[in-house]
C-alpha cells in the first residue's frame, strides 16, 4: 500500500473519474477516421468520427446519406470493440457534407417582412411576453430568445432550449392574420 501523506494513493486512484485517467490524444486519434464500434447489446455502429466528448467518452459518428447527414450518439459504456475502417479521410468530416444543400429560404419583400415582424410582436404582446423591437432581431423574454427575419419558427435562436422551445411553438400556433380585432 502507497501512502502519502496519510493518503493512500492506491484508493484515491480508484476513485478518479475516468477524465483524468484517460489521455485526450488517445481519444483524438479516432476523429476524422471512420470506425467500427461494437457494443455491448451486439449492434454495430459504423461512421466517421466527428468527436468523442473527453467526459462521457460519447462517441459521435456522422454518415452521409441522400437527404443529408446522419448523426449517431453511442455512449462509452456500451462499446466494447473499436476498429478503424478507413484512415485516409479528409482534413474535416464536416467538409464531406459540404454538398448537402442547406434549404433555400423564400424571399420575402420588404413590406411584408414588416408586417410580419409587427403580427409577431403583437400576438407576443397578446400573449403577455414581453417583446423589444430592434431594427431587424426582435428580443423576446427578456432578451432570452432573438428572432430574425423572416419571423418564423425556424428563425429563432437562443441558448435556452426551453424556453426556445416555447416560444417556437407560440410562433407556429399564431393565426395568419394577427391583428388585435381578429384575436
Amino acid at each position: 500500500m502507497s501512502e502519502s501523506f496519510g493518503i493512500d494513493v492506491a484508493e484515491a486512484d480508484k476513485q478518479l473519474h475516468p477524465i483524468f485517467k484517460t489521455d485526450p490524444l488517445q481519444l483524438f486519434q479516432f476523429v476524422n477516421k471512420k470506425v467500427s464500434l461494437n457494443t455491448l447489446e451486439g449492434l454495430v455502429y459504423e461512421g466517421w468520427v466527428y468527436t468523442i466528448d473527453p467526459v462521457t467518452h460519447t462517441w459521435v459518428l456522422m454518415n452521409p446519406d441522400g437527404e443529408g447527414p446522419e448523426l449517431q450518439l453511442v455512449m462509452n459504456r456500451a462499446v466494447t470493440k473499436t476498429q478503424v475502417v478507413e484512415d485516409n479521410s479528409p482534413e474535416n468530416v464536416l467538409l464531406m457534407f459540404k454538398n448537402y444543400e442547406k434549404p433555400k429560404k423564400v424571399e420575402v419583400g420588404y413590406d411584408e417582412l414588416v408586417k410580419r415582424k409587427d403580427a409577431v410582436c403583437r400576438w407576443f404582446t397578446i400573449n403577455r411576453i414581453p417583446v423589444v423591437k430592434d431594427e431587424e432581431i426582435i428580443s423576446v423574454a427578456n432578451g432570452v430568445v432573438s428572432i430574425e427575419p423572416p419571423y418564423d419558427e425556424e428563425s429563432c435562436y437562443s441558448s435556452n432550449e426551453i424556453i426556445l422551445a416555447r416560444v417556437r411553438t407560440l410562433l407556429t400556433t399564431m393565426p395568419a392574420s394577427c391583428d388585435d380585432d381578429d384575436i
